[in-house]
């Protein structure tokens, strides 16, 4: 996911500048170096001869110019002249020299598609388990979310293990969820009021891989379980929610906290565009956004009360327990107070103190006891074995040895060079210099730039949704468009300049 400004165009185009682009002031592409750049400067230049065998069967021959441990670069024979091509080793099944001696073959990841292809499992291409498995056992497919979300976890390598789940013939899903405030490459425990932006921009990616987890399944007619509804079911297990990832819970029935467990981080959501415009404009934002977080909650069959009081600082959610189960009153009139209304005036505005440690109620932050006795928690458990018996399996269940966790490594391990490669285009393109005598001399080097970003687009539209922009030196905002418009416009300088 990539932040998105205003003055994002103008910002890449006075980038430009530096190559004969435009004359519009703003970013400029730095040669600072960085340990991205490095890493990308140390690769090899051999001139060897080469052969590779893509996963899709696509075989090319050409010259190696470039090599590293995330990509290759080679020469190969176009109908006219010749073209340098980089291709992601993630894509590529093997990679010879000419004198026989195969060069080191990338590890498995996915195929050109975008798909993470995952890796073989013991039973080999089977797909099926290589231990037996009791046939009336409760098969458990687990999908570990972990690292960043948003980079690590996406919709990508969710819709390849959905895959691999169901051609293992899962009963359940579980995804254990364990993502702190990891945002755009900087981790920590601690909350920042002003993450909240952050947080709600990554609700169309819980949105997209919430889809997969259940309305693809549940429409999927291929799909057969040993359930009732001849459905997964899907469970949710609660280490650290943290951030964005904090409203993906809500999007099962089932939820179940480990004794440690915590969840939150998605309030302030009032703070978001500060003093920046109408304030009616601002709260109708507001609303929508609370809207589509509130219909996660709907789905999964939680309170939607939870996720406001979660989300804004002033609103007041206070609740009583009748026959053991609660009733939320909007206001102060419950036993407990869940949250206030954060007014600072009257002395009920949390401290930074108490909002980083989660000891405040301007917003509502979850625990494994509050959850439980709230509802919305089913249970808590430490181990898969406790959680086992809470799902009421614990007599016979079996876990699959499926490759989620190989899938997400090998996604994780392809943004990365993806990103190392995107930095590299970077700094190529600006080293280009637009000269020459001859409107010929000068339009081949505006087709390298051109070379360059189509190059940068292919990596974007496969691996887009978790690139981090703050890996890049330089990278602009909104960079998917203003990549088409610059494009464009050196095609229109390629044009002027034969005119002349």
């Amino acid at each position: 996911m990539l932040a998105r400004t205003k003055n994002g165009v103008l910002q890449l185009l006075g980038g430009l500048a530096l190559c004969g682009l435009v004359s519009v002031g703003g970013l400029t592409f730095s040669n600072a170096s960085t340990p991205v750049a490095a890493a990308a400067a140390s690769a090899s230049s051999l001139q060897q001869a080469v052969k590779i065998t893509f996963k899709n069967g696509t075989v090319i021959e050409g010259v190696l110019v470039e090599e590293t441990d995330g990509w290759i670069k080679v020469q190969v024979k176009r109908a006219i002249g010749t073209a340098t091509e980089t291709y992601l080793k993630s894509e590529i099944e093997r990679i010879e020299k000419t004198d026989g001696a195969p060069a080191p073959s990338p590890a498995p990841s996915q195929p050109k598609s975008g798909t993470p292809s995952p890796s073989p499992s013991p039973a080999g291409d089977s797909g099926k388990p290589s231990t037996t498995i009791d046939p009336g056992a409760t098969k458990v497919y687990v999908i570990n979310f972990k690292g960043e979300f948003g980079q690590d976890v996406t919709a990508t390598p969710v819709k390849a293990a959905v895959t691999d789940a169901k051609k293992l013939g899962a009963d359940i899903i579980l995804i254990k969820i364990d993502c702190t405030y990891t945002y755009r490459g900087q981790q920590r425990d601690d909350y920042n009021p002003a993450d909240a932006g952050a947080a709600y921009n990554q609700l169309e990616t819980v949105r997209q891989v919430g889809t997969l987890l259940t309305d693809e399944i549940r429409d999927d007619p291929e799909w057969k379980s040993n359930t009732p509804t001849g459905k997964p079911r899907l469970v949710v297990w609660v280490k650290k929610a943290l951030g964005g990832v904090a409203f993906m819970p809500f999007i099962s029935p089932e939820i179940f906290y480990t004794s440690d467990g915590r969840h939150g981080g998605i309030g302030y959501l009032e703070r978001i565009f500060g003093s920046t415009g109408d304030e009616v404009v601002r709260q109708k934002q507001y609303s929508l956004r609370l809207a589509r977080a509130e219909g996660l909650a709907i789905k999964g069959g939680h309170e939607e009360k939870l996720i406001r009081a979660m989300s804004r600082s002033d609103y007041v959610l206070s609740v009583s327990f009748v026959g053991g189960k609660p009733v939320y009153f909007e206001d102060m009139t419950g036993d407990e107070l869940l949250t206030d209304d954060g007014n600072e005036e009257a002395g009920r505005r949390d401290t930074m103190e108490q909002i980083v440690r989660f000891e405040g109620n301007d917003v509502l932050m979850l625990d494994a006891k509050k959850a439980q006795r709230l509802g919305l928690s089913l249970g808590t458990a430490d181990t898969l074995e406790d959680l086992a018996f809470e799902l009421g399996v614990s007599r016979n269940y079996a876990v699959l040895p499926g490759r989620s966790d190989k899938i997400f490594e090998g996604w994780s391990r392809d943004v990365k060079a993806a990103e190392e490669q995107l930095q590299k285009i970077f700094r190529d393109f600006q080293r280009i210099q637009v000269q020459g005598n001859t409107p010929e001399e000068r339009n081949r080097a505006r087709g390298q730039q051109i070379r360059l970003l189509e190059e940068a687009k292919k990596l974007l539209e496969r691996y887009g949704e978790g690139i981090n922009p703050r890996a890049i030196q330089g990278a602009p905002e909104q960079w998917e468009v203003q990549i088409n418009q610059i494009i464009e416009q050196i095609k229109q300088q390629i044009r002027l300049d034969k005119r002349r």
